[in-house]
Formats: structure tokens, sequence, C-alpha cells
């Protein structure tokens, strides 16, 4: 059997290659050379193999590694929390406040903004939606992690700022874990580095100030989208101060679940108090120049809050109003809402 198939590799091996001598060791180069074209097709294939697998798809520990920022063909919406959309129409209005508004400061110059449209979440952002970007991408907010060997956050105890530590996202304003049937209230002790993470895995981003400017005024050029006045069953803020001649309400000294109070009129929710609420813009000098879709500046120390918040007064909370911090304090009276990235 052995000498029949040596032989018919000869007779293969001569039809293939006319200067084929049969010698001593004729039947070992033959083998050989099979042997030899055999390993090369192994590594050939091999190769094809490595280089689709290259291409087609990642190890788990890519994937994972990638899961905080989705790709641009990627489906954001995919095992993503829903967001409930509020289409805001593109328009011109005046931003900042005039000279005689009460509570004015002097960082709000008016000057003339136009924006595209753009959608924008209609809530603030929930501990619950928080809760699943974390489970999601294991993301540590800054409160976690820690500052200058500090890990906790900033709470605003109604006389004082304290510094607690343990505090983070998972907790409500006075520092307290909160149970799961609590997890509508929106996510506050987050910096803008945590809200930033956060859109950015939406497949989104933070609102401009001209964005949350124009979205809170709703086609108003009232001091608050409420007109005049803000009554404590239309916004959430500490009414023992209500400004001017307005009546003085109650103080709830907490946040309230979104959507507990009513929208606006283009129906965005606590677009005045709540949480203040974190913009994508460096904070800035206004130019008094009319501007297109403003970015605010390129580069800065704080980052801009809009809204005011449970804790302020109703100068605070002015649609104009203007707040600073730096990029990873964490508080228990700021979080934030996004704009779709669409």
């Amino acid at each position: 059997m052995v000498r029949r198939r040596n032989s018919q590799l000869i007779i293969q091996e001569k039809a293939e290659n006319p200067h084929f001598r049969v010698g001593d060791n004729s039947i070992f180069n033959v083998m050989r050379r099979k042997n030899v074209n055999r390993f090369l097709f192994i590594m050939l294939t091999a190769v094809i193999c490595g280089i689709i697998y290259s291409c087609g798809g990642n190890s788990s520990s890519e994937i994972e590694s990638k899961s905080a920022v989705p790709s641009k063909n990627e489906d954001v919406n995919k095992n993503r929390p829903a967001i409930q959309w509020v289409e805001i129409p593109a328009g011109t209005f005046t931003m900042g406040s005039p000279v005689s508004e009460a509570g004015r400061k002097k960082d709000e110059t008016q000057h003339q903004v136009t924006l595209d449209a753009f959608k924008i979440s209609k809530f603030e952002i929930t501990v619950a939606q928080f809760k699943e970007f974390v489970d999601a991408t294991g993301y540590l907010t800054a409160a976690e992690k820690g500052i200058d060997g500090f890990k906790g956050s900033t709470i605003w105890t109604g006389t004082k700022f304290e510094k607690k530590p343990g505090v983070n996202w998972r907790c409500d304003v006075m520092g307290n874990i909160l149970p799961a049937n609590q997890h509508n209230l929106p996510v506050v002790h987050v910096s803008w580095d945590d809200a930033r993470a956060f859109a950015t895995w939406m497949g989104c981003r933070l609102p401009t100030e001209a964005e949350w400017e124009y979205a809170a005024r709703a086609g108003k050029n009232t001091i608050y989208n409420t007109g005049i006045c803000m009554g404590s069953d239309q916004v959430n803020y500490n009414a023992t101060f209500p400004g001017g001649k307005c009546m003085k309400g109650e103080y709830r000294g907490k946040t309230l679940p979104v959507g507990s109070l009513a929208p606006n009129a283009w129906g965005l929710c606590d677009m005045h108090g709540n949480v203040s609420e974190w913009c994508n813009d460096f904070y800035g000098e206004y130019s008094t120049a009319p501007q297109t879709n403003p970015r605010g500046l390129e580069k800065g120390s704080d980052l801009a809050v809009r809204g005011g918040s449970w804790r302020d007064n109703a100068a605070t909370c002015r649609v104009a109003a203007r707040g600073r911090y730096f990029h990873n304090r964490s508080l228990n009276y700021i979080g934030f809402r996004i704009v779709s990235g669409k």
C-alpha cells in the first residue's frame, strides 16, 4: 500500500514538474514538498481568518472599553434609557436681561441670538436613567473617585455648605441613599464631567447656554417663563424669597420627581428650579454682536449652570440668570438635561 501510494506521488509530481528526476530520496522530496505546501496552505488560511476577524469584530474587552462612547453608526437608542424629547423650533431671540430687571447681574448683557432647531429632553435626567449608564459602563463619578483625597459631595444643609463623605449620585439632597421608588428624582451630586459622560454615552450633548435660555423662555421675554412672578405651585424653589411684590410660597427644601409641576409653553418641565442644570459652555462674557448658534468659549476654568434650584431664591431662578462652577464640582442642587445629537 505504501509503495503504491509513493508511486502515485512520483507520477503526480512528474506530471506537475517535467524536470523531476527519481532518485534515492525522491519519495522523501515529494512528501516534503507536499508537507510544505500543506503548511503554507494552513498558514495562509490562518492569516486570512485573522484579517476577517480584525475587520469584522472586537474582543469583549474592546467592546467594554468603548461602551461609554458610541460610534457614529451605533444605534444610540439601543440599550439606552428612554428620553422624552421636545422639538424646539428655529428662531431668533434676545438673550440676556435688560438693565432694569430686578436681580440682574452684569454678566447678562443683552444680544441677539439665532438658533437652528434642536431637540432637548423634556425632563431633567433622573437617578434611574443615570443608574442605567453606570450599570452599563461601570462609570465612576467625580464624587466616587474623589478630589484631593475627598470622596463625597458638597451639601447645602439649609444654613451652610458642608462636605459630606460617601455621598454620590445614588443619594438625595441630604446625602441619604435613595430607595428604588424614588429614582424618578433628578440626579444630583454629579459634576459637569459626569453629565457630559452620560450625554456622550447617549450619543447626545449638553445644551449650550443659548439653547437653554431660548428653550426656557419658550417665546416669552419676561423675567420667568411664568411671567413676572413664580408661585411655589409652579416652580420648586425657595419661595419664601419670591422677589418684588410677588407672594411668598412654600420652601420644600428638596427636589421633586421630574414632571411634578406644569411645563412651560413649549412643554419643558423644571426649567426654573428643582435643580440647576449644567450647560456645555465654559463661562465667559457675552459678545454684544449678533450670534448664530453660539457655542461659548473654547476653553476656560468654570462651566455655566442655569435655572436655579430647590434651594435658590427667585432672582437666582430668573431665565437670564447665570451660575458658574468648576468642571469636577459635585453639589446637591446641580443636575442636567441633554440635547439630541441627531
